[in-house]
């Protein structure tokens, strides 16, 4: 997964926080400068530089009801975040792609010095190998829609100071999560007021190699759907 994707589609919900859909590219990499810790004493007289604080990356467990264990996830907080303490902030949540986890954008990304040049907090989830976001009708243990919707948001927002209107929640995710965040957008809209999608993979009917050999295939002439544990979990979906 290459930085590029987010680097260059990442500037949303700053300040006052209206986010609108037309949210479609954001800002390039910037990185936090901090002043070096063995810096030589000034003079006397002279103007001492304040350290520049930088923002934290937290792994946290967040509970769900479709598993006993709790889903590790990505939490990155700005340094305004503890630098102003009574203000709320707008939350950004970055969905990985198939084969990936909570940790595929922050080792892939410099989403640290995005989300702290853009004053967001930015959550990263597990959202399995191959769930797409679904709740799965095969496998209880696959509710990636409700987890994310629900359960994650509910989360982040008793634990953090989150600005808990829509116009202030974003989603976005590459490839399988770029699918993610148009699929749980368009269902919950009261909850997201923001969809980013990076070379998402929106159309998830399953073909055959044969298939992919031949023209593109419509629902009208197409064969029928099978194997739908493929797609939203279930046997070999993990």
């Amino acid at each position: 997964m290459s930085s590029i994707h987010l680097k260059s589609v990442v500037r949303a919900l700053r300040s006052d926080l209206s986010v609108t859909a037309s949210v479609l590219i954001l800002a390039s990499s910037l990185t936090v400068a901090c002043a070096p810790s063995n810096a030589q004493q000034p003079e006397t007289g002279s103007a001492v530089a304040p350290r520049i604080a930088e923002p934290t990356v937290l792994e946290i467990q967040v509970p769900t009801a479709m598993r006993d264990t709790p889903l590790p996830t990505i939490v990155v907080l700005p340094s305004a975040y503890a630098a102003q303490p009574d203000r709320a902030f707008p939350v950004f949540y970055l969905l990985h792609g198939a084969g990936g986890n909570h940790r595929s954008w922050v080792d892939a990304t410099d989403i640290e010095s995005l989300a702290d040049a853009h004053e967001l907090i930015g959550v990263c989830p597990d959202g399995g190998r191959t769930s797409w976001y679904f709740d799965s009708p095969l496998d209880p243990s696959y509710q990636f829609e409700s987890f994310v919707s629900q359960e994650l948001v509910a989360h982040i927002d008793a634990h953090y100071r989150t600005r808990k209107q829509r116009t202030a929640r974003a989603v976005g995710g590459l490839s399988m999560g770029g699918h993610g965040a148009l699929f749980l957008a368009i269902r919950h809209t009261d909850v997201f007021g923001t969809a980013i999608s990076m070379s998402g993979g929106v159309d998830i009917r399953p073909c055959s190699r044969q298939d992919k050999k031949g023209p593109l295939r419509t629902v009208e002439n197409g064969p029928p759907l099978s194997r739908p544990q493929a797609l939203i979990g279930g046997a070999g979906g993990r």
